[in-house]
C-alpha cells in the first residue's frame, strides 16, 4: 500500500518560482527605455491577428476591455506588450502568449518582450517552447538573472536537471541576493537526492528574505529529508506563529510528528489544515492514517470514508478504511473494503498480505493463499508473506508446500539476525574508533561487512580506521566502495580528495573535491583543500 510521502515536497513550484517574475518587468522595463521604444512599424498588419477568442474574454476587467479596444484601433508594440501582460496577470495565459509575439512581431530585438513571452510559456506549461525563448534572452542579454532563474525551471521541468542547476547558479553568480534562485536550487538539490546541499541553499534563501513562507517551508522540509526532524519542527511552529493560515506549515508539521511517532501532535495539525481547506483530499487521507497511528480507529473510519468519497478511483482510501476496520476486529468489513482496493490495485504487496490475514481470520483459507501467493510474488524478501502462507497451506493439507515456506521464512529472519549482528559489530567498531583503538576498529568493521558488505558506511569507517593504521592503499579501495554504493556520501569523496592531494595527484583530488562540495556545499575541509589547490596543476598525472 502506498503511504504519504513523510513530508510534503513543493506543490506549487512553477506558482511560487515564478512569483516575482511578471512583476518585475514593469522595473525592467523602466530601466530599458531605449529597447522599449522600438519601431512599431509593420504592427498595424497584425491588428486583427489577436484571437477572436481573446477579444472577448466574459471575465476581462475593464481593463483590460479597453486596452483590446485601444490595441485594435491603434496597435503598437507596446500596447500588445501592456495587453500581454494584463491577459497573464488574469491566467488567461493562452492569449498573453499571443499578444507578445504579436509585440515581438513588431520588434523582435526586444529582449524583455521575449522574457516575458518565455515566462508566460512556462506558466502556461509548455517548458520546451519557454526554454528556447529563455535562450535567446540569454543569449541576447547575458547578464539577465532573472532569465537564467527562468530557463533553470523550465529545464528542471524538462528533466534536464543539470543545466537546470547551471542557470539558477548563473542567477545567484549574477545577483548574491537572488534568494528565488537559491529556493530553486534547494529543491533541485532535494530533487537529485542532495539533502545536504538542499538545507545550505534553503538556509541562503532564508537568510536572504526571512519573511517568504516558501524559503522558510524548504529549509523545513530539507531538514526533514536529512533527519533532523526537531529543527524542522521548530521551523514550522515558527512558521505557524507568522502565519496561521499557512496550510502547507500545518500539513509538514504533521507529517514530521508522524514520523517522530507524537501521532496525537500530528492528529492535531492535520485537524488544523483541514479546518483551513475542507476538500483537500490529500489532508482527509493524512488526517486519517494519523488516527489509525494514533489508536482511534472509530474516528479513522469516518475520515477514511470521507476521503473515499472525494477519490473513489484511490485505492489508499479503501486500504486504510480496511486497516482501521482490522484494528477493531470488523473483519467482514475489512475483507469489504480490501477486496475494494484490490479492484482498484491488486500489485499492492501491503493490500495482498492485509486481505490474506484478514481471509484468514474469516476461515477463507484458499481464498487467503491465493492472497498470500500474491504478496509473496510481490516481495519475495518480505518475512511475513511466507510465514502466513506456510500456516494456511499447512492447514490446508499441502505439507511440502509449508515447509518450503517456512524454510523461505526461516531464512529471511536468518538474514535479519545476520544485518543486527552486523550493527553490532558496526557500533562496536565506532566506539574503538573513537577510542583511538584503530586495529580493533577496523577488525569489527570488517566483521560488520562480512554480514553487511553493501553498506556504504562500513566501508568509509573501514577507511578512516586504516587511514590511521597507514594504509593508504587500503583506505582508497574502502573509500571508492563506499562511493560506488552511495554516489552522495560526501565525505567520502572530501577524504579521496584530501589523499590524492597528499599524493600529488592534484587534478584527481580537485575532481574529488568539487564533488564533495556539490553534495554539501558546507562540507568542512572540502574548501580549504580546493582553495589550496595550484590555478593550473604542475606535474599532476
Amino acid at each position: 500500500m502506498k503511504h504519504l510521502p513523510a513530508i510534503r515536497s513543493r506543490q506549487t513550484l512553477d506558482r511560487a518560482s515564478l512569483v516575482c517574475l511578471l512583476p518585475c518587468l514593469l522595473v525592467i522595463w523602466a530601466s530599458a527605455p531605449g529597447e522599449a521604444a522600438q519601431s512599431d512599424r509593420g504592427v498595424a498588419a497584425f491588428a486583427n491577428s489577436l484571437p477572436e477568442s481573446c477579444r472577448a474574454l466574459p471575465s476581462s476587467s475593464e481593463q483590460a476591455s479597453d486596452l483590446i479596444r485601444g490595441v485594435i484601433a491603434h496597435p503598437t508594440s507596446d500596447s500588445y506588450r501592456t495587453l500581454g501582460e494584463v491577459f497573464a496577470e488574469q491566467s488567461h495565459l493562452d492569449c498573453a502568449v499571443a499578444a507578445f509575439k504579436l509585440a515581438l512581431a513588431s520588434d523582435p530585438k526586444s529582449w524583455q518582450t521575449r522574457y516575458a513571452l518565455g515566462v508566460t510559456l512556462l506558466q502556461a506549461g509548455n517548458s520546451k517552447l519557454a526554454a528556447r525563448e529563455l535562450q535567446l534572452v540569454i543569449e541576447q542579454q547575458p547578464d539577465a538573472f532573472m532569465a537564467h532563474n527562468a530557463l533553470g525551471l523550465a529545464l528542471e521541468n524538462l528533466g534536464i536537471f543539470e543545466d537546470a542547476r547551471d542557470r539558477y547558479e548563473a542567477a545567484v553568480k549574477l545577483d548574491p541576493s537572488f534568494a528565488l534562485g537559491y529556493y530553486n536550487l534547494a529543491h533541485l538539490a532535494s530533487l537529485q537526492k542532495r539533502p545536504l546541499a538542499a538545507v545550505y541553499f534553503a538556509q541562503k534563501a532564508v537568510s536572504l528574505e526571512p519573511s517568504e513562507p516558501q524559503f522558510q517551508l524548504a529549509l523545513a522540509i530539507s531538514y526533514s529529508q536529512n533527519e533532523k526532524l526537531q529543527q524542522s519542527v521548530e521551523v514550522l511552529r515558527g512558521l505557524i506563529n507568522s502565519h496561521p493560515d499557512f496550510i502547507e506549515a500545518y500539513l509538514n508539521l504533521g507529517a514530521v510528528y508522524s514520523r517522530q511517532k507524537h501521532f496525537p501532535e500530528a492528529v492535531e495539525n492535520y485537524r488544523q489544515a483541514l479546518k483551513l481547506d475542507p476538500a483537500n483530499s490529500d489532508i482527509v487521507l493524512s488526517l486519517g492514517i494519523a488516527l489509525i497511528a494514533d489508536s482511534q480507529p472509530k474516528a479513522a473510519i469516518a475520515v477514511q470514508k470521507r476521503y473515499i468519497a472525494l477519490k473513489p478511483r484511490d485505492f489508499q482510501g479503501y486500504a486504510w478504511l480496511a486497516r482501521a476496520y482490522k484494528d477493531l476486529a470488523q473483519y467482514q468489513q475489512a475483507a469489504g473494503a480490501l477486496n475494494e482496493a484490490f479492484t482498484l490495485n491488486g500489485t499492492d504487496y501491503d493490500v495482498c498480505y492485509n486481505l490474506g490475514v484478514v481471509l484468514i481470520h474469516l476461515g477463507n483459507l484458499a481464498e487467503a493463499a491465493e492472497k498470500l501467493e500474491c504478496a509473496k510474488m510481490l516481495a519475495p524478501e518480505t518475512a511475513d508473506a511466507h510465514y502466513q502462507l506456510a500456516n494456511v497451506l499447512r492447514r490446508l493439507g499441502q505439507a511440502n508446500k509449508a515447509a518450503a515456506e517456512m524454510e523461505a521464512f526461516q531464512n529471511l529472519k536468518l538474514q535479519e539476525a545476520q544485518t543486527l549482528r552486523g550493527i553490532h559489530y558496526h557500533n562496536k567498531g565506532d566506539e574503538l574508533l573513537s577510542a583511538g583503538e584503530f586495529e580493533q576498529a577496523a577488525g569489527q568493521y570488517q566483521q560488520a561487512l562480512t554480514l553487511d558488505p553493501k553498506n556504504p558506511r562500513l566501508h568509509y569507517n573501514l577507511s578512516l580506521a586504516l587511514a590511521k593504521l597507514g594504509d593508504a592503499e587500503g583506505q582508497e579501495q574502502e573509500l571508492k566502495k563506499a562511493i560506488q554504493i552511495d554516489p552522495n556520501l560526501a565525505p567520502a569523496y572530501c577524504r579521496l580528495g584530501q589523499l590524492y592531494h597528499r599524493r600529488g595527484n592534484l587534478k584527481e583530488a580537485e575532481q574529488a573535491l568539487q564533488t564533495a562540495i556539490e553534495i554539501d556545499p558546507e562540507l568542512f575541509g572540502a574548501q580549504e583543500c580546493v582553495a589550496s589547490l595550484p590555478a593550473t596543476p604542475k606535474g599532476s598525472p
